[in-house]
């Protein structure tokens, strides 16, 4: 069984779906929380189940906070991990996911890779880092691919995607805009879009039409 856990793609998914061909066909995919409004995309390319959570930058969202589900003889706790303070350390988290009774923890926030088994209580915490917006050292966008042997055990391999799309444009359809709950918030964004244009013409007359375009982005 190969799983392919991932965290922190902010609606660049580049890096995901290049990711998604390299290491071909996988049994779940687990999305560690801020996705931004792809939600349905994500699913639509994974192939295979997906176990997703919300982030702190998923505010517009369904999603749920956290997931209890079983892989194997494993029980896994999914969340993003912003609650239990993992910006400054692990140990409020591991010391929930032994509360808990878990044998993993997966979070994602930091955007920095991690995996550590804990000796005490022998709980693993994973950390895949951001596949979009790395912090770590080399700033390397990160995944961790986990797989189940013969035997049932889990091993854990961090990866590093070999294309970088940090700086792609993040693309907004409008059916799955955030704002598409608040119409009247989306028509004053516009409002202010146009007379941005405005504005920009009035300064500049002889402007070309593809230099207004340039400068013209809207979000519908």
């Amino acid at each position: 069984m190969k799983i392919l856990i991932v965290s922190d793609t902010h609606r660049r998914d580049g890096n995901l779906t290049q990711v998604l061909d390299m290491v071909g066909q996988i049994d779940l995919l687990i999305h560690c929380g801020d996705v931004e409004g792809s939600e349905a995309f994500i699913k639509s390319i994974a192939g295979c189940p997906v176990h997703m959570v919300a982030g702190n930058n998923d505010f517009f969202t369904d999603l749920a906070q956290e997931e209890e589900f079983e892989i194997g003889k494993y029980r896994v706790w999914l969340t993003h991990g912003h609650h239990y303070y993992v910006s400054v350390g692990t140990e409020a988290i591991l010391e929930e996911a032994e509360s808990r009774g878990v044998d993993i923890v997966m979070f994602g926030h930091t955007h920095r890779p991690l995996i550590f088994t804990d000796p005490q209580t022998n709980v693993t915490a994973i950390n895949p880092g951001s596949i979009s917006y790395p912090r770590q050292e080399g700033r390397r966008p990160s995944y961790v691919l986990m797989e189940l042997d013969r035997e049932g055990n889990a091993h854990y391999h961090l990866s590093y995607s070999q294309y970088n799309r940090m700086h792609a444009p993040r693309t907004f359809y409008c059916h799955e805009s955030p704002l598409r709950g608040f119409p009247l918030l989306r028509s004053s964004l516009l409002l202010i879009e146009r007379r941005s244009l405005r504005s920009f013409l009035c300064t500049d007359p002889h402007a070309s039409m593809k230099s207004v375009l340039s400068k013209l982005r809207v979000n519908c």
